[in-house]
């Protein structure tokens, strides 16, 4: 699988790795949801700069509708840090975040991982 993640202490850590597709995003998201480890609430980091391919801007909008059906089940707030290497990764991340504004997630995206600790930890807005 293209992404791995693990759950330690209350955090959600997940690495994109190589060619990443949509089916890999909803084969994680459906292992994270039945994981028994996962609560509501899990502080998020996401490290997408080892993947090797960008989604396209449809695929993007697809994937932000199933968050937003998702996310409309719960109240519940997440914070999510995402990071990414390049500027055309970080301008996709930000369409993307744009589109999951009615959601209860914070999402930010950072290219410096101390920094997307750092706001996780700090519960502020980038």
């Amino acid at each position: 699988m293209a992404i791995s993640y693990i759950i330690e202490d209350g955090n959600l850590f997940t690495t994109f790795l190589g060619d990443v597709t949509p089916d890999d995003v909803r084969s994680y998201r459906a292992a994270v949801r039945i994981d028994p480890a996962a609560r509501p609430g899990l502080l998020a980091l996401v490290d997408c700069r080892g993947a090797s391919t960008l989604f396209s801007t449809a695929d993007l909008k697809i994937l932000a509708a199933e968050a937003v059906v998702a996310y409309a089940l719960t109240a519940i707030r997440q914070r999510c840090a995402v990071l990414v290497a390049s500027d055309v990764a970080y301008g996709l991340a930000r369409m993307y975040e744009v589109l999951l504004k009615d959601t209860p997630i914070d999402l930010e995206f950072f290219r410096d991982a101390e920094e997307a600790t750092s706001w996780l930890r700090s519960g502020n807005r980038a």
